[in-house]
């Protein structure tokens, strides 16, 4: 078995982490009940939508990534860490970052510049 690419690697890892931490974060927005106020109207709504955009295209691009510069076990193994590890990184975080849009709007700014940062690696 050769070994991965550890720069692709740590890219895909990077941006799995940063989906899923914003998976685990989004997943307190609902039902709509449960949102904060700052994301009850029609401003905040579409900043979550828009944000859950974003984060849906990331992992889309990662599979991309993954599937055509990273060995499969690697990709597994290192996502798979990443996905275990998201809940445990945004519990660091306090409330009141968590359950505001501050949250959102910087993950989604993250997973996009990783997102450029993976397109690049690609083309």
């Amino acid at each position: 078995m050769p070994l991965p690419p550890w720069p692709e690697l740590a890219l895909f890892m990077a941006l799995v982490l940063v989906v899923f931490v914003f998976i685990v974060a989004v997943a307190g927005h609902f039902p709509a009940d449960y949102r904060a106020e700052a994301l009850k109207g029609a401003f905040g709504a579409a900043v979550l939508w828009g944000c859950i955009a974003v984060a849906a295209l990331s992992v889309l691009l990662a599979l991309v990534f993954a599937y055509q510069l990273i060995p499969w076990y690697a990709a597994v193994i290192g996502g798979g860490l990443m996905i275990l590890a998201a809940p445990y990184v945004l519990q660091t975080f306090p409330d009141s970052i968590v359950n505001g849009r501050a949250s959102l709007l910087t993950l989604a700014a993250a997973a996009a510049a990783l997102d450029i940062a993976i397109w690049q690696r690609l083309g």
